[in-house]
C-alpha cells in the first residue's frame, strides 16, 4: 500500500481547484489503496492560507477540512483537529490558538501566553 505525507501546497491546490494539480490530489484522496497522512502543522498552515490569502470564509474552510479528514484513507489526529476546528468556528480564536486550547485541555497543561482571551479558555491548574 502506498503512503504519503500531504503537504500544504497539495491541499491548497485541491481546495482552490488549481488544475491539473487538483485532479492529481483528488485521485490520491479517492484511492483507497493509498494512505495519506496530514500532520497538524499542515492543517494549521492550510487553514491560515485559505483564510488570509484566498479569503475563503471560516465556515467554508472548516467544512472543507472536515470533509477531507472524514475520508477513510486519511490519517491525522482527527478528533483533536475536529474539536479545534469547531472551537475556531464558534469563537474569534485563530485555528492555531484553538488548537493550543484543545491541546492544553487534552494534556491538562496551562498555556503560557499574554493573550487574555486565549488564557481564559485554556486548562487551569489548581496550583
Amino acid at each position: 500500500m502506498e503512503e504519503y505525507y500531504v503537504d500544504t501546497s497539495a491541499l491548497l491546490r485541491f481546495f482552490t481547484n488549481d488544475e491539473p494539480k487538483a485532479s492529481e490530489v483528488s485521485a490520491l484522496l479517492n484511492n483507497r489503496n493509498c494512505v495519506l497522512r496530514i500532520p497538524i502543522v499542515v492543517v494549521a498552515e492550510t487553514v491560515y492560507t485559505l483564510r488570509s490569502y484566498y479569503k475563503i470564509p471560516k465556515g467554508e474552510i472548516i467544512n472543507m477540512m472536515k470533509e477531507i479528514l472524514s475520508l477513510p484513507n486519511v490519517r491525522a489526529e482527527k478528533t483533536l483537529v475536529s474539536v479545534a476546528l469547531d472551537l475556531h468556528g464558534s469563537s474569534s480564536l485563530s485555528f492555531a490558538d484553538a488548537l493550543l486550547v484543545v491541546l492544553s485541555k487534552k494534556h491538562k497543561t496551562p498555556i503560557f501566553s499574554y493573550d487574555i482571551a486565549l488564557n481564559k479558555l485554556a486548562y487551569k491548574s489548581n496550583g
